[in-house]
C-alpha cells in the first residue's frame, strides 16, 4: 500500500511540477516579447557601456531606492513584473548600482542624477557606499545631483545631503532627530504560554538571547548600543555638514532640540534648499543646465542599469558574494548556505586568471559549524593567494568568523561587526503542550542521555554542565582563532569580545580590522597585495538562472517564503527573527539583536 501511494504521490507531485514550469515557460515568452535577450540574460564581471535604451541629450538620470538593496543580483526575466506566482523580483544589486552610477558619469547625454528618496531599502554601510559613489560621481563628471521627497527619513536625508540642491514638496516631512534603536522581548509571552527557555552562552555582551530571559535591555546591552549607535552617528553628522556647509555642532542642537520639524524649518537651518513640487523641481533642474524650452528625459534605473558582464580572459581579482543568515549545506537567497559559499570559493580559487579574492560579506552570522567550516576553506585560498574581505552593513559573529581567516578586513565606518560570542537556546515546550493543548508526553531510551535536548523532557543539571561545556569550548575555538587571524594574544582579544558588537570606526581602533573603505576600496587593495594593475573583476555568486528560478517555484518552501515576505512587507523582519529561533540548529554564532536602526 506505501508503495502506491508513494508512487501515486510522485506522478501528482510530477503533475504540479510540469503545470508551474508550463505556466513560467509562458511567462518567459511573454517578457521575451518586450525584453531583449541581451538585457535579460546579462552575465556577470566587467561593466558593458553599451546601453540599448534609447535616450536624448538631455537626460537625467533618475534613482529611485525604496526597493530592498542586495550585494549583487543578476537580471532576470521575472524583475518588475507582477507575476501571480510571487516570482517578481523588484531588488536592486549594491554592484549593478554602483556601476550604474560611474557609467552615467562618464555618458554625455546624461547631465545629472536625480535621487527621487521616498525610502531607502539599505542599511547604513550600503548607504554610505552609495553615497561615495556619488561624490565620485561629481567629482569626475561635474554633473549635479538632485534630491527630491515628499518625506525623508533620517537615513534618506543623509543619502539627499550628497545632492547639489535638496527639496521637499511644500507640505513634506524631514526627520532629523538622531538614531534609535529597539529590540523585541519575548520572556512575558513565553510565559503565557509556558514555555520555558534553556540558555547557553558566552560573554556579557552575547546579548541575542536576552529577549527570551528578560523584558528590556541588561546594562551591559544598553552600553554596547549607546556606544555603536553614537559612533554610527557621528559619521553621519561629520558626512551632512561637509556636504551642506553646515558646522558639525550645529546640526547637533537641531537633532537634538528636534528644530527640524517641517519645511520652513528645514529650510531656515539649511538642511534643504526649498519646498517645491515635482513639476518646480524639473522647471529648476533645467534652469540648472541652461536647457530653456528643451524637455528633460529622465532614465529609469532598470532600463539604463549597467549590465555586468563576465570577464573571460586577463588578470582578474574575483569577488565572492557572501550575504545573509548563515547555515549549513545549500540554500536558496536569503542565506549563506556553506556548500554553495564554498562551491563559489572554490571557482575563484581555481580559476588561475583570478590573482586575488575580495570576500563581500553582509551577514549578522547563524551556525558555528558552518561557519567553522567556511573559514577553513578560506584559509585554504589564503595558502594561494590574497584574500581580502570587505565588510557591508553587517559583518558580525558568524559574519565575522568568516572575515578573520582573510589576509586583511576592510570595513565601512557604518558597519557593524565584531560580536565574538556563542550562545544556544533550547525550549522545554512540556507544559505547554499539556496545559495549552492537552498533549502529553513519554518515553524509553536506552542511555541517560539517549534524549539530551528534548523539548519535551526536564532538563537535568548534567545536561546543562555538558551543552554549556560544548559553548564553552567553541568560544574558545572562535577566540582563538581570531587572535590568530588579528596577530595578538588571546587574552588581549577577549577584551574586545564576549559578543560585544563594534561600528567599524571602533573596530579600525582597537584592531578588529585593518582599513576603512568600502567594495572598491577592497577590490584596490586586493589588486595592490596581488601586484596586479591592468585587471577585470569577476563576481561568483549562487546560480540565479532561469533554470534555477524553475526549481525554486517546484519548491514549496521556497514559494511559501516569497508569497510570506509579499504579504508581511515591512513586519517580514518580525516573522523572520521568531522563525529563526525555531530554524536555528547546534551552536550559534550570531549578531545579539535584529539591527533595525532608525
Amino acid at each position: 500500500m506505501n508503495f502506491l501511494k508513494n508512487i501515486l504521490s510522485s506522478f501528482i507531485g510530477s503533475g504540479i511540477a510540469f503545470f508551474f514550469t508550463g505556466i513560467i515557460l509562458i511567462l518567459i515568452f511573454l517578457a521575451m516579447m518586450t525584453t531583449s535577450l541581451t538585457e535579460m540574460f546579462s552575465s556577470r564581471g566587467g561593466l558593458d557601456n553599451d546601453s540599448q535604451v534609447e535616450y536624448g541629450e538631455n537626460s537625467m538620470l533618475r534613482l529611485t531606492l525604496g526597493s530592498e538593496i542586495v550585494e549583487y543580483k543578476e537580471a532576470t526575466p521575472f524583475d518588475n513584473l507582477d507575476l501571480p506566482l510571487d516570482l517578481s523580483d523588484n531588488r536592486m544589486g549594491l554592484v549593478q548600482l554602483l556601476a550604474t552610477i560611474d557609467k552615467a558619469a562618464t555618458d554625455n547625454k546624461v547631465k545629472g542624477i536625480f535621487l527621487n528618496l521616498s525610502g531607502i531599502g539599505a542599511g547604513y554601510a550600503q548607504v554610505k557606499e552609495i553615497r561615495d559613489r556619488l561624490l565620485a560621481f561629481k567629482e569626475e563628471s561635474n554633473k549635479p545631483i538632485f534630491a527630491y521627497s515628499e518625506m525623508l527619513s533620517e537615513k534618506g536625508y543623509y543619502l539627499a545631503s550628497v545632492a547639489d540642491e535638496v527639496y521637499l514638496t511644500p507640505e513634506g516631512l524631514l526627520e532629523f532627530n538622531g538614531l534609535s534603536m529597539q529590540v523585541m522581548y519575548f520572556k512575558k509571552l513565553m510565559e503565557k504560554l509556558e514555555i520555558e527557555p534553556k540558555i547557553f552562552r558566552v560573554g556579557n555582551f552575547k546579548s541575542a538571547v536576552e529577549p527570551f530571559l528578560r523584558d528590556d535591555m541588561s546594562d551591559s546591552n544598553r552600553e554596547q548600543v549607546r556606544v555603536f549607535l553614537e559612533s554610527l552617528y557621528s559619521q553621519v553628522i561629520n558626512e551632512i555638514a561637509s556636504s551642506r556647509d553646515i558646522p558639525k555642532g550645529r546640526l547637533r542642537v537641531v537633532s537634538d532640540s528636534l528644530l527640524v520639524r517641517n519645511v520652513a524649518t528645514a529650510i531656515d537651518n539649511r538642511l534643504i534648499d526649498g519646498g517645491l513640487y515635482m513639476d518646480e523641481v524639473i522647471t529648476r533642474m533645467k534652469e540648472y543646465l541652461n536647457l530653456g524650452d528643451s524637455k528633460i528625459t529622465f532614465l529609469g534605473y532598470s532600463k539604463y542599469a549597467a549590465k555586468i558582464g563576465k570577464v573571460e580572459t586577463g588578470d582578474k581579482i574575483g569577488v565572492v558574494i557572501a550575504e545573509g543568515d548563515i547555515i549549513s549545506g545549500k540554500s536558496s537567497e536569503d542565506y549563506i548556505a556553506s556548500a554553495d559559499f564554498i562551491k563559489n570559493l572554490r571557482k575563484a580559487r581555481d580559476d588561475k586568471d583570478v590573482k586575488a579574492i575580495v570576500l563581500r560579506i553582509n551577514s549578522p552570522g547563524g551556525s558555528a559549524l558552518a561557519s567553522d567550516v567556511m573559514w577553513r576553506e578560506i584559509k585554504e585560498a589564503t595558502g594561494e593567494k590574497p584574500v581580502i574581505a570587505s565588510m557591508s552593513s553587517v559583518a558580525a559573529s558568524g559574519g565575522y568568523y568568516m572575515s578573520m581567516a582573510c589576509d586583511k578586513i576592510v570595513a565601512q565606518p557604518l558597519t557593524i561587526t565584531g560580536s565574538i560570542g556563542v550562545f544556544g537556546i533550547l525550549v522545554d515546550i512540556e507544559s505547554f503542550l499539556d496545559h495549552k493543548l492537552g498533549i502529553t508526553t513519554d518515553r524509553e531510551s536506552t542511555g541517560v542521555f539517549s534524549d539530551i535536548g528534548s523539548p519535551t523532557k526536564e532538563m537535568t543539571d548534567m545536561d546543562s554542565t555538558i551543552i554549556q561545556s560544548e559553548v564553552n569550548r567553541i568560544y574558545k575555538v572562535f577566540t582563538e582563532k581570531a587572535a590568530a587571524g588579528r596577530g595578538i594574544g588571546v587574552d588581549s582579544l577577549k577584551k574586545m569580545a564576549g559578543g560585544r558588537v563594534w561600528s567599524g570606526t571602533d573596530a579600525l581602533e582597537i584592531g578588529l580590522v585593518d582599513q576603512l573603505g568600502g567594495l572598491y576600496d577592497a577590490i584596490d587593495l586586493a589588486a595592490e597585495i596581488a601586484e596586479v594593475s591592468d585587471y577585470g573583476v569577476d563576481y561568483f555568486k549562487e546560480d540565479n538562472s532561469i533554470l534555477s528560478k524553475l526549481t525554486d517555484v517546484n519548491s514549496s518552501t521556497a514559494l511559501k517564503e516569497k508569497v510570506i515576505k509579499k504579504q508581511l512587507g515591512d513586519q517580514y523582519e518580525i516573522y523572520k527573527a521568531l522563525k529563526r529561533v525555531n530554524d536555528q540548529e547546534g551552536i550559534q554564532m550570531s549578531l545579539p539583536f535584529d539591527l533595525i536602526i532608525e
